[in-house]
């Protein structure tokens, strides 16, 4: 937002030693002034919640804490656990047995003003098989309470032979637990045996240390240790033994009986250890130092989301041959081509040949001829690949988005035993602005993008929680996402491939905005790094058709985007089957779209800037999609992020709201829809998710440490975005209905509906009058045809209580689907000057408070008097000349927008308009009324009172050397603007209504108005 006034945000607070998250929250959430008491709602939101949800009762317990879920006894694979506990709860903690698996906070509910929900998710197989404990523990207003009960955990499936499985308890600490020094050093001393245990607690991996229990959370990060014994018996000659960690965040030391084994950073992905070496027959130590420090990431962009640390994934041994294969992973082509890759470990000093028989399955089930194959693993330390084998597979059933058939491929290696993995066969490719699937030009897509972040659990995922939620969204209609901003888990991919949602995945480099880091040999080689490990693991998922190799990096130069360059480069050298991207948070100022097989582009135009008519305004510069396209030379583009904050207790209709979110995501579908090289819009998030305690996303109603753009809230509750994405339907804006003052209302209000998904549907239409007024019918069902309209008249009486009084037009389809609702309001038509509500200009040293900007800022009255601007005086401008209000500084002198009716005679060519914006330039949509009783929109757009360069329309009607702030006086170039909006010269202007924005936020500013 350069060359605009910032929103404030809340200040950032150094960890005191000890303190958990909940407290770092807590404090954030009090410098931002009280976010953490509960909101009221507007009147019409308790009936159908378009700015949020009514809050729920607290549940009664009687003091006592009870479990509600899991309702069966037998756990196995995703299990969610649920408890109610008595109000004024502070947190809730899980444990099975001895071992710790999960903490939950009011954090959230503090935030946002609701009773907590005390539920998260765990995998019974990530426990020992067999009878266990289920224990929670409650910090409640009467002390602590707990209950119990017993269950029986399973384990599935089968693990191959030779795999020894390590998930369960281990024992963990982080550094604030420990003496001095233990985690320091080549040679840490908690990495060694014998190390005193005492301060440790038995933990669940997988797991992220501080979803286990809160007060391990560091906004820095912290080194932490994991500690097991594993009692194994001697390896056979020749056999190796390898460790595998599949996620480890963010760098890991490994340890076995006090051995350096290796080490490793990045996380998400496997990282793979020889033992063999360390092992001896009997107990063994194995110790994993973790390190998630801020210092540690070098130049990534940690603050973007809450930096959990710890082991995110399974922890296994295998014992397999000096030269045998470790992974395997199959890839099919439209023609019916299947290329095996397969990765193993050689110690034997020269290359082998590693025989297997392959036996392949159709997406039936039934056999089909099998092959024999042989793989050449090259001699090396560590994983090494052999070359691909590739063979035909005849009269392939291909992997299309709605029927997406998978194989079966079960490859034995000669003594190992069999690996069983799945393949789909499909083509993607660019042709032209297109992307195209086998073959065939894809349709603009709609999608998500996705953090793997839930209450209790954090960074770490059960496999069956990836399942479920995407296959609601599958189900709700998209079809592409991306998992932001890092490599997701396999199964996530496998549930993508099931279920037929496009991937694209991303290498965890995000932000390095300096070229120089960016193309730096320390991030080049570890982003080349990620990406191979990325492809050598997923390649065989055909839901994945692309990779990103960042998120909004450095590219607006030469310089940073030889990055991508490089990155394209080496990822095509490894896997040329696929697309390559970047995601761009420079509009089409970004210089590497040459590298991309189709661009990405992040735009918010709408919230942090501009319009939501930006998005498609040629004249709108970095972010429309008109120049981004030019700039990306005809191929196709991605809008990969777009979204706004919601937050279910904040009230009104502007940014911050349920009703602003669903507002956005109808106004960019409406814009986007049908446009030719647009490949689809991928909305930002799919859920909420944690970010750093001092950080918010939402300056309209903040919520720190949680960032609040998702369709779905942290709890996974639906917000009105999410009905709003795929309405088959949407309602034309209303007309506001003009009253005399005493507010009096007898109107006929024309209702119509546009059907725009091309389907034909049927919902009911529910009316919420505005307050004081009634409508003659409340709940109107109605058809639509594809392609059709549908419209009603309904009438409205009585006396409305308040100027500019909002009822609620929706249009619902089913309990999960509605059109953005669209708002009925009553406005009493008065002259300028008597809807005055804003201050604007105070007296240099004066003691008024302007509610100009949320900071207070505002107008100088010296500096608007050095440039002849005076109470009642003249200013002239290049679009008409206006009279400056007569009103003395600090009293309200200008109107800041929210849909007041203005008294404006006259007859001319233009409406014209002295005014500024807030927080960026701003626009909306209004409505200009004439005496025959005709009404048409217009759209007044104005330049930031910050900037000093007009755009569009324009016009400087004054440029002013210095502003206030309270008492205090600021040097800086200010302006005053002016603009024109045309009128239909040959009818004469009664009334306008101005559009609405979001004072003392984001808004229009309307000083005086004259018709030219």
């Amino acid at each position: 937002m350069s060359g605009s006034e910032q929103l404030p945000r809340p200040a950032s607070r150094a960890p005191e030693p000890g303190m958990s998250r909940r407290g770092l929250l807590a404090g954030a959430a009090g410098a931002v002034g009280g976010t953490v008491l509960a909101f009221t709602f507007p009147e019409t939101a308790q009936a159908r919640s378009a700015t949020g949800a009514a809050a729920p009762a607290p549940a009664d317990t009687g003091g006592t804490v009870s479990f509600t879920s899991p309702t069966d006894h037998v756990l196995t694979g995703l299990t969610d656990i649920e408890v109610t506990a008595p109000a004024g709860t502070t947190a809730v903690r899980f444990s099975m047995d001895d071992v710790a698996f999960s903490e939950l906070t009011d954090l959230y509910s503090q935030d946002i003003g609701l009773p907590p929900i005390w539920r998260t998710a765990t995998d019974g197989g990530w426990f020992d098989p067999g009878e266990h404990t289920l224990t929670v523990e409650a910090d409640t207003p009467a002390g602590r309470a707990t209950q119990s009960v017993r269950v029986t955990t399973v384990r599935h499936p089968v693990q191959p032979a030779g795999r020894t499985v390590l998930d369960g308890g281990w024992l963990f600490a982080t550094t604030a637990d420990l003496p001095s020094g233990a985690l320091t050093g080549d040679v840490p001393p908690a990495s060694q045996p014998g190390f005193d245990e005492t301060p440790m607690t038995k933990v669940l991996v997988p797991g992220a240390f501080g979803a286990v229990r809160d007060r391990w959370n560091d906004d820095k990060g912290t080194l932490g240790v994991y500690r097991r014994i594993v009692t194994l018996t001697a390896p056979e000659p020749g056999k190796r033994v390898l460790l595998t960690l599949e996620s480890c965040f963010f760098a890991c030391q490994v340890y076995v009986n006090g051995a350096l084994a290796g080490t490793a950073q990045g996380g998400y992905l496997p990282e793979t250890f020889d033992a063999t070496e360390h092992l001896v027959d009997g107990d063994n130590l194995i110790a994993v130092v973790t390190d998630n420090r801020t210092s540690s990431l070098f130049q990534l962009n940690w603050s973007l989301y809450w930096n959990w640390g710890g082991l995110f994934a399974g922890v296994h041994l295998d014992t397999v041959p000096a030269a045998g294969l470790t992974g395997v992973t199959a890839t099919g082509a439209a023609d019916g081509t299947l290329t095996l890759h397969a990765s193993g470990v050689n110690t034997t000093g020269a290359a082998q040949e590693i025989r297997a028989a392959v036996a392949l399955f159709d997406p039936s089930g039934s056999p089909l001829p099998g092959q024999h194959v042989a793989f050449t693993l090259p001699a090396g330390s560590g994983v090494v690949d052999a070359p691909p084998v590739s063979f035909t597979v005849p009269s392939v059933q291909r992997w299309e988005l709605e029927t997406p058939r998978l194989y079966q491929v079960r490859v034995s290696p000669a003594g190992q035993p069999p690996v069983t993995v799945r393949a789909g066969f499909r083509d993607v490719a660019v042709v032209g602005d297109q992307i195209r699937l086998n073959g065939e030009a894809l349709p603009q897509l709609r999608g998500f993008n996705r953090h793997t972040d839930y209450p209790g659990l954090g960074r770490c995922q059960p496999d069956g929680l990836a399942h479920r939620e995407l296959e609601q969204l599958r189900d709700k209609g998209f079809r592409i996402f991306r998992p932001a901003h890092y490599p997701t888990t396999p199964a996530e991919l496998a549930a993508a491939d099931e279920l037929g949602l496009l991937v694209i995945e991303e290498v965890n480099v995000t932000q390095v905005y300096n070229a120089t880091t960016l193309t730096s040999p320390k991030v080049v080689g570890f982003a080349k790094d990620r990406l191979a490990r990325m492809i050598r693991r997923d390649r065989g998922h055909p839901a994945l058709i692309a990779y990103s190799v960042g998120n909004e990096n450095g590219t607006e130069s030469a310089q940073g985007a030889d990055y991508v360059r490089q990155l394209t480069a080496h990822g095509k050298g490894l896997d040329p089957t696929r697309l390559y991207t970047h995601m761009t948070g420079w509009g089409s100022t970004d210089r590497a779209f040459a590298y991309d097989d189709f661009a990405c582009t992040n735009i918010y135009d709408g919230w942090y800037t501009g319009t939501f008519a930006d998005l498609t305004d040629p004249g709108a510069g970095t972010y429309s999609m008109v120049t981004i396209q030019q700039a990306a030379g005809g191929k196709p583009v991605m809008l990969s992020e777009y979204g706004a904050d919601a937050v279910a207790t904040a009230t009104g209709y502007g940014k911050g709201t349920y009703y602003y979110q669903g507002l956005m995501i109808d106004e960019y579908h409406r814009l986007l829809a049908g446009r030719p090289g647009v490949a689809g819009t991928m909305y930002w998030t799919s859920s909420e998710f944690m970010l750093s305690p001092g950080s918010d996303s939402n300056p309209a109603r903040p919520m720190p440490g949680f960032h609040t753009k998702g369709l779905q809230t942290y709890w996974r509750e639906p917000k009105l975005g999410w009905r709003v994405m795929f309405s088959p339907g949407r309602i034309d804006e209303i007309d506001a209905v003009l009253t005399a003052p005493d507010g009096a209302v007898d109107k006929q209000v024309r209702i119509t509906v546009r059907e725009v998904l091309g389907r034909n549907a049927r919902g009911t239409l529910q009316i919420t009058p505005p307050p004081g007024t009634r409508a003659d019918r409340t709940s109107i069902p109605f058809t639509l045809t594809a392609g059709g309209t549908w419209s009603t008249t309904v009438r409205l009486t009585g006396t409305a209580v308040a100027n500019g009084a909002t009822g609620e037009v929706h249009a619902v389809f089913d309990a999960d689907t509605e059109a953005q609702p669209r708002l009925l309001k009553v406005v009493t038509l008065a002259p300028l000057e008597a809807s005055f509500n804003s201050i604007g200009v105070t007296a240099d040293g004066g003691t008024t408070a302007s509610d100009f900007t949320q900071s207070g800022s505002c107008y100088s009255a010296q500096a608007l008097a050095a440039a002849g601007i005076v109470p009642g005086g003249l200013v002239r401008t290049p679009d008409g000349q206006f009279t400056w209000p007569d009103v003395a500084a600090g009293r309200p002198d200008n109107v800041a927008a929210t849909g007041q009716a203005i008294a404006v005679s006259g007859s001319g060519t233009a409406l014209a308009v002295l005014g500024a914006a807030t927080y960026g330039k701003q626009s909306g949509t209004g409505t200009l009324y004439y005496t025959d009783g005709t009404h048409t929109p217009f759209t007044l757009a104005l330049d930031d009172w910050f900037t000093t360069s007009p755009t569009g329309g324009d016009h400087v009607a004054a440029g002013l050397h210095s502003y206030n702030v309270g008492a205090r006086s600021v040097t800086r170039d200010v302006s005053l603007w002016s603009t024109a909006i045309p009128l239909d010269s040959t009818r004469t202007l009664s009334a306008v209504v101005l559009p609405t924005t979001t004072p003392p936020g984001a808004a229009l500013h309307v000083f005086a108005l004259t018709v030219v």
